[in-house]
């Protein structure tokens, strides 16, 4: 193996050798080149990649870190505007922790970790000074951790405690939101923050905090004497735009799959009663009488028979009582019977209590886009006429929306199609800007794409296949110089062998003239290695 290296070597050696000044720097020239990029390709592979550290970071944040790491002595990038840190890829967990353990990031203020470190000597109104940024801190922290919000920043007023209520004046509190891209943030989150941050601070109403955006939004107004009737009127206000945005959106995805997007325009109007009722009914059903409770009672007497005559002491001698008893015959009977029955008549008793938030009209109007009838003129113009929907299709899309509301005539609800034509200038407008972009973007991308084609042609035109064909000809040249003759006597016996003239009849200066004038450059290549296996 070693032998045909070194053959090989020795080739490449006599080949580059035989090679004109020339060609011999333009191969050194390559091989640099090809050397310096393997290096630098060496070079940048080896160094290590950075791993994103932090991203989103306040100023103070980023302060505080970078001033970390100069002291740990370890490699840093700062990233997009100096809200991101970056880091050797091999570091990037065990700092993550050690950081941590340090109350960093802080997200832009410092918590309750102040208070880790005791100091003898702090004053009263340093003490509540540290507590006041401490629960700024603390704030800023938990509102961060909202998905929509960025970053944030919290700032409370705490009055003094004063003997007297009439000198007491409110908390308050600012809020200020920096929201990630475009988003935006519902009045329910903006209530919710509202209400967070005035859970946090002793005596602070949620009507007494101010929230706005970046750009200087408010997005929360302290509204002052706000009673329970009018925060109800803005939860019904709310739930009734969310209604009319359901129903609409609801219409215009179905119109839309058959006049095509962009085609039909809704807008919804509800009349809605929030009015909570409560009655109670009752009734009687006097066919469906019920026995209650019954009670009889019933008396008999048996025994003698009643006195009979005048009254008066004749009456009551014997022989009179004895004559009287004899007609009377047998004793004398009497019953008497008591019957109460108490009846109960079917009675219903019904409570009713009306839903809220009920319908009372619904008012709908749909503007549907018509048909256009191209039309070529002479000039190879192409316009539009504006063609309306007809009267049955006006009356397909209308049962089509009565359907999908719960049209109810007892409501008196409204149903409106009309076909009108819109105006397209502004998407027009919109789509050849698109189409400018589009077009630009196409071109950028073709001039760079083409500007590396370009380049690589170049290299190759330019370097590489005059560097092929420099060393395939050598190849070519350094062949044909070992095919020649290579000393006298071998020359002479190629000239024997034409059988031009006889060997004792040939003048061999003057065909070694003849041959050199002939082929000057190969007789040169043919002197040169002759004197390179002399010195050899």
């Amino acid at each position: 193996m070693f032998k045909q290296l070194k053959d090989a070597m020795g080739q490449f050696a006599n080949m580059f050798g035989d090679l004109p000044a020339g060609k011999k720097i333009g191969i050194i020239a390559f091989g640099v080149l090809i050397l310096a990029g393997i290096l630098i390709t060496g070079y940048f592979s080896g160094a290590e990649d950075n791993t994103l550290l932090y991203a989103n970071l306040s100023q103070e944040d980023a302060l505080s870190i970078s001033e970390k790491l100069k002291e740990r002595k370890i490699q840093y990038k700062l990233e997009n505007g100096g809200n991101a840190i970056s880091v050797p890829a091999k570091d990037v967990y065990q700092l993550r922790l050690e950081l941590a353990g340090e109350g960093l990031p802080s997200g832009g203020g410092v918590g309750f970790e102040i208070f880790d470190k005791a100091s003898f000597g702090m004053t009263e109104f340093v003490q509540k000074l540290n507590y006041r940024r401490a629960l700024q801190g603390e704030l800023q922290r938990t509102i961060n951790s909202i998905g929509t919000v960025q970053s944030s920043r919290v700032h409370i007023s705490i009055p003094a405690k004063t003997l007297f209520d009439e000198e007491k004046q409110k908390a308050t509190a600012s809020v200020v939101l920096k929201l990630k891209g475009n988003k935006k943030l519902s009045k329910q989150q903006v209530d919710g923050i509202a209400h967070l941050v005035a859970s946090s601070v002793e005596g602070l109403n949620s009507s007494d905090i101010t929230i706005v955006d970046t750009s200087g939004s408010i997005l929360s107004i302290p509204e002052e004497g706000e009673d329970e009737a009018t925060k109800l009127s803005n939860k019904q206000m709310d739930f009734r735009k969310n209604y009319e945005s359901d129903v609409e959106r609801r219409i215009r995805t179905m119109l839309e799959k058959v006049v095509g997007a962009g085609k039909a325009i809704v807008r919804v109007s509800a009349s809605m009663d929030f009015k909570q009722e409560q009655r109670t009914e009752e009734s009687y059903d006097p066919d469906g009488q019920v026995a209650r409770s019954e009670q009889r009672n019933e008396e008999k007497t048996t025994g003698a028979a009643s006195p009979v005559g005048v009254a008066g002491v004749s009456s009551n001698l014997p022989e009179t009582a004895g004559a009287q008893a004899s007609a009377v015959g047998k004793p004398a009977e009497s019953t008497k019977t008591n019957e109460t029955i108490n009846y109960e008549i079917n009675k219903v008793v019904k409570t009713i209590v009306e839903p809220t938030s009920q319908v009372k009209k619904l008012s709908v109007a749909v503007m549907v886009d018509g048909k256009y009838k191209e039309t070529k003129a002479q000039d190879g113009k192409i316009s539009k006429e504006f063609q309306p929907i007809s009267t049955e299709e006006k009356n397909t899309i209308q049962n089509l929306v009565r359907t999908a509301i719960g049209f109810d005539g007892n409501r008196q609800d409204l149903v409106t199609v009309e076909s009108m034509q819109f105006d397209e200038a502004p998407l027009a407008e919109e789509a050849q800007k698109m189409d400018v972009d589009a077009q630009r973007e196409y071109t950028l991308t073709m001039v760079k794409y083409a500007g590396i084609t370009v380049a690589a042609l170049a290299i190759f035109l330019f370097i590489l296949r005059p560097l092929m064909k420099s060393m395939t000809q050598a190849n070519v040249e350094a062949e044909e110089l070992r095919a020649l003759p290579q000393n006298i006597v071998k020359m002479e016996g190629e000239i024997n062998k034409l059988g031009v003239v006889k060997e004792e009849n040939v003048d061999y200066r003057k065909r070694v003239t003849e041959v050199i004038s002939d082929n000057p450059q190969q007789a040169a290549e043919l002197i040169r290695s002759w004197m390179r296996k002399a010195k050899a």
